[in-house]
């Protein structure tokens, strides 16, 4: 059984250097150097997805949505719904299960996160970590509007930092400095 947050994440604890005379990538963290983890949407089957949206009440009254893959959706590769042994991720199979061991299989469904309001969502997430699943991105909006960035980024950090440690990330962590000051002083 998957448990949450549901996603994946490649290459936890792999950083870039972000100057170019510096090695490139290192496995621990130090000045200089950015983390390269990447968050990937999962499957799951019937059991979970009930779970998962009794977990996702409150995220979707706070600016986000839940997404649940249809079938046909995807690619043949990745598809939204798997209908075909050969598409299945598990040991031995053509691909490979999750970082954390998940498996998906014939009838398990993509399900996702989506921004659809990005104040009430940086909002909630000034005070929660405990992020569900993993969000998908809106190439367009991340690319032309610089709120969404911020608050895709932040989804996806929390994401990442949920998955990989069972827990949620202290969010206190995330909040800029401006939006500290705010708060502090109930601007």
């Amino acid at each position: 059984m998957t448990r949450l947050p549901i996603g994946d994440v490649i290459m936890y604890g792999v950083y870039k250097s972000v100057d170019d005379s510096i090695p490139t990538y290192m496995y621990k963290p130090t000045n200089g150097y950015v983390s390269i983890a990447q968050s990937q949407l999962w499957w799951v089957d019937d059991t979970t997805i009930k779970e998962l949206i009794v977990a996702c009440i409150d995220w979707e009254a706070n600016g986000f949505k839940l997404c649940l893959g249809t079938p046909g959706a995807g690619t043949l590769d990745r598809p939204e719904v798997i209908t075909y042994d050969w598409q299945e991720r598990r040991v031995g199979s053509r691909f490979s299960v999750s970082s954390r061991g998940d498996t998906a299989l014939v009838g398990d469904i993509m399900v996702w996160l989506e921004v659809v309001d990005t104040e009430l969502a940086y909002n909630y997430m000034t005070k929660h970590g405990d992020i569900p699943c993993a969000v998908r991105c809106d190439f367009n909006e991340y690319s032309m509007n610089e709120r969404y960035r911020q608050v895709f980024d932040i989804a996806n950090e929390l994401f990442i930092y949920y998955s990989h440690n069972d827990k949620p990330k202290d969010v206190l962590n995330i909040i800029s400095d401006d939006d500290l000051v705010k708060q502090l002083y109930d601007i």
